[in-house]
């Protein structure tokens, strides 16, 4: 382990901003589609077909990220309630961009006054909405495995509370925290940690996890299609083209995706995206943990730079954000 640098916080949070804006345009387009907008990786934003939104227009993936992230700056700890309180705009004032269900579900609960204990939406709704907002719990918690894994288990339970979600949650946090405080990847440990993390929350997850080496070792097309029906039950085909939002192929994905290309983000994000589906998100989620390891100088400035909610909390907003919690972690530097 080593002391993470402030470009690594920084590369970690607008990692996942560029990934998920990527994404959002082709969200649920099918692998041949999407490969077609990352092959070669592109150097702008291509605007949504939908003509709303901004080129560089990123998604709730990175908005709640954000809103987790001002959370951690502003309190100075993990602090659940503030974090759910922080969801609430989002929805209330119509900000939220590619809003999932289940989070919604969750968020009109807390709109409702119900607890953050209780307003998450229970089992069997496992999909990826907990995972995809987590990373700065992981640059946050990097060095206490034990008080990231039960935060990210705490902030996964305001909107999700299925074992399933907790463990993704989890695995997300627990990568970026890996990824942002070593200076090499070796496959081995790297998965021992994400595994050993978010095993006590579902154990069949994190075997899912260990089995991660097999499949590096496999044809990628191959190792895809398993990855794809992970988590299933036997005979069940996934319900989207692609990478589905079901949290266990999600997360797998983008850990094979990093893991197959650790020391490039430009590649690990095209290929993750070219694989179609919820790409918004495993786009978002590859890129943060690939921005953890590579740090901001791996990621495209001309592409950091044009990252945008609407034409707000764009690249100074996000990186200003980062810088500040890597000052809080970091007082006397």
């Amino acid at each position: 382990m080593v002391p993470p640098s402030i470009d690594r916080f920084v590369g970690c949070i607008l990692g996942q901003a560029v990934g998920d804006a990527l994404g959002f345009p082709v969200e649920g387009w099918p692998a041949e589609q999407t490969a077609t907008t990352v092959t070669p990786f592109p150097d702008h934003f291509t605007p949504h077909p939908c003509g709303l939104f901004p080129p560089g227009q990123y998604t709730d993936d990175t908005q709640m990220m954000r809103a987790i992230l001002t959370s951690l700056v502003e309190r100075g700890r993990v602090d659940p309630e503030d974090i759910a309180a922080r969801f609430v705009p989002l929805w209330r004032d119509g900000e939220i961009v590619g809003r999932g269900g289940a989070t919604t579900a969750a968020v009109l609960r807390l709109m409702a006054g119900i607890s953050w204990r209780e307003s998450g939406t229970p089992a069997p709704q496992a999909g990826n909405g907990s995972a995809m907002r987590t990373a700065p719990l992981g640059l946050w918690l990097y060095d206490d495995p034990t008080a990231l894994a039960q935060a990210a288990a705490d902030v996964s339970r305001i909107t999700h509370t299925d074992p399933r979600c907790l463990a993704g949650a989890v695995a997300i946090s627990a990568a970026v925290a890996y990824a942002v405080s070593h200076n090499t990847i070796d496959a081995s440990p790297f998965i021992g940690f994400v595994a050993g993390l978010a095993r006590p929350y579902h154990a069949g997850f994190a075997a899912l996890i260990e089995h991660l080496p097999r499949w590096l070792e496999t044809d990628e097309s191959a190792a895809v299609q398993e990855i794809r029906r992970a988590g299933l039950p036997p005979g069940q085909r996934p319900d989207w083209p692609g990478i589905s939002p079901f949290v266990i192929p999600t997360v797998l994905v983008c850990l094979y995706a990093f893991l197959r290309t650790p020391a490039n983000y430009c590649e690990a994000v095209g290929f993750v995206i070219a694989q179609g589906g919820d790409v918004d998100t495993t786009g978002a989620i590859t890129g943060a943990i690939s921005g953890a390891f590579n740090g901001i100088e791996a990621v495209p400035e001309s592409l950091a730079r044009a990252v945008t909610d609407r034409c707000r909390y764009g690249y100074d907003e996000l990186r200003a954000l980062a810088e500040r919690l890597w000052q809080l972690e970091h007082p006397s530097q």
